[in-house]
């Protein structure tokens, strides 16, 4: 189980840029469905992210048939097998900074919703159309103390290749995914990089505005 490769496709349209966070958001949401108890008999990191990726990916391919699915069948799948197992407040509460202690509960609730909202429908928006892709997990995980990387190398249809790295924290007795790396470009803060001047300037209602655009 150390080794599964998933194919699906990114329009051939996007420019480079849009293309490589595209391949950012395409790889971590087909990871960000890994919960798995952090125990001795359980497996290796590695061997989870490499089964859930074929468990959800396959199923978008029963939506796709060879074509582009529809962006409703792709957000259903996503609502149903992704966003329950990854943690939206700890992303947001990361990308708020010292913003976020000075927000009510209420707006880090609506705050939280906002970011949940955007993320969710671009990783549907782009698994719904393009070209096929091949991500291999790599057959290895490096474990620290209460987080672990499983690298993976990303394939495109027309030859080009990058080097993926699935990052973990341990949370309580799960591992929950928090970041992928794409050639050196990390998800994570690039989201944050983004979102957070646009929070600590503007607050809750002005991300959302922000994101609505």
């Amino acid at each position: 189980m150390g080794e599964w490769s998933m194919r699906h496709r990114i329009d051939s349209g996007l420019d480079v840029a849009t293309w490589r966070t595209a391949v950012v958001l395409l790889a971590m949401c087909a990871a960000s469905a890994f919960v798995a108890p952090v125990a001795a008999n359980v497996p290796a990191p590695h061997e989870v992210v490499s089964a859930v990726i074929g468990r959800v990916m396959e199923r978008l391919e029963t939506l796709d048939g060879g074509s582009a699915a529809p962006d409703h069948a792709v957000l259903e799948v996503f609502e149903q097998e992704l966003t329950p197992h990854l943690d939206f407040a700890t992303i947001t509460r990361w990308m708020s900074g010292p913003r976020w202690e000075a927000f009510s509960e209420d707006e880090r609730a609506d705050l939280t919703g906002a970011i949940r909202a955007h993320i969710v429908q671009v990783y549907s928006s782009l698994l719904a159309h393009g070209r096929d892709v091949a991500i291999d997990v790599q057959p290895n995980s490096t474990l620290r103390k209460r987080s672990a990387k499983v690298p993976a190398m990303l394939a495109t249809a027309d030859g080009r290749s990058f080097q993926v790295e699935f990052r973990l924290l341990q949370n309580a007795d799960t591992w929950r995914l928090y970041d992928l790396v794409v050639d050196g470009v990390s998800f994570a803060r690039a989201l944050q990089s983004e979102i957070g001047p646009v929070i600590a300037a503007q607050g809750v209602h002005g991300v959302k505005a922000y994101l609505a655009r």
